[in-house]
């Protein structure tokens, strides 16, 4: 038996744009749940996507939910797939718990999923600029 509820709202495009400036290895620095499993992050370097998690859970080698779900996605959505464990079968995702309507953000260094009232912190993250810059801040005093 399959399930389909709505999509989830939209989370705003200007707090998305907040949160895919930031790192998720930065916004590490200021909160320690959220991240999904370390094997799980983006394949190309250099590029980083941030957008309303979209979310199916499906079982064995039946991946139907899966192929409806990419036909409804809209800009700005970012599906995840619960397997339910499963890892024979093809398909991404694992470690983490997301709903629908979550903020995610994704780079090579890793995925990170907040409720959509969490983004203000990736507007810390951004002020240091990298991870670099939050150890500068941090010995400022030491530094000079």
């Amino acid at each position: 038996m399959f399930i389909r509820n709505d999509p989830p709202a939209p989370i705003d495009a200007a707090a998305l744009a907040l949160l895919g400036r930031a790192e998720p290895a930065t916004i590490g620095h200021f909160r320690h749940t959220g991240f999904i499993d370390p094997g799980v992050h983006g394949l190309i370097p250099g590029h980083r996507i941030a957008g309303t998690a979209v979310t199916v859970h499906c079982f064995g080698p039946d991946t139907t939910m899966v192929h409806y779900a990419l036909g409804k996605l809209r800009p700005g959505d970012v599906l995840l797939i619960d397997r339910a464990g499963d890892t024979r079968h093809a398909a991404c995702g694992g470690g983490g718990a997301v709903a629908p309507g979550d903020a995610v953000l994704a780079d090579e260094n890793g995925v990170l999923v907040l409720k959509p009232h969490e983004i203000t912190a990736a507007g810390r993250a951004v002020s240091f600029g990298s991870p670099f810059g939050i150890i500068a801040h941090l010995f400022s005093d030491r530094l000079a």
